[in-house]
């Protein structure tokens, strides 16, 4: 039962930080390190 807890915390923060990296691919213009 907690090993499910677990992995449903860790998909839900894969999730969150997939979001986050195309949000800030987004504001970041491409030519611009």
């Amino acid at each position: 039962e907690h090993e499910k807890i677990a992995i449903g915390t860790h998909k839900l923060r894969v999730t969150e930080t997939a979001r986050f990296a195309k949000r800030v691919q987004k504001k970041t213009p491409l030519g611009e390190n």
